[in-house]
């Protein structure tokens, strides 16, 4: 019985062992018992080209900051009809899966 323990940590320390089951964080799953703390998942990067009004092009150089974010527009006008809905225009690109960048802090 002695033998089989000392074989099973033997097992457990091998370099193969460890890279099985790759190294084990603070927090990890591992140690909390499947319910894990520690989140592998990236940031959605800002994906915006399209205008939300017009559907065409954005230039880069047409923008309004609206709550935080920065949306790009094709042309001057349609920042005002933009303004008309922005939260129907927002609930649209959400659902189409356009990213929006931060709007710089003042």
């Amino acid at each position: 019985m002695k033998m089989v323990k000392v074989m099973m940590l033997l097992v457990a320390l091998s370099p193969a062992a460890v890279l099985m089951t790759g190294p084990v964080r603070a927090g990890c799953c591992v140690a909390r018992k499947g319910s894990c703390a520690v989140t592998t998942e990236k940031k959605a990067e800002p994906n915006q080209a399209i205008c939300p009004v017009m559907g065409g092009e954005i230039n880069r150089n047409i923008f309004l900051d609206y709550e935080g974010k920065r949306v790009y527009f094709c042309c001057q006008a349609c920042k005002g009809r933009f303004l008309e809905d922005p939260a129907g225009y927002l609930e649209k690109m959400k659902k189409k899966g356009v990213v929006l960048e931060d709007a710089p802090s003042a």
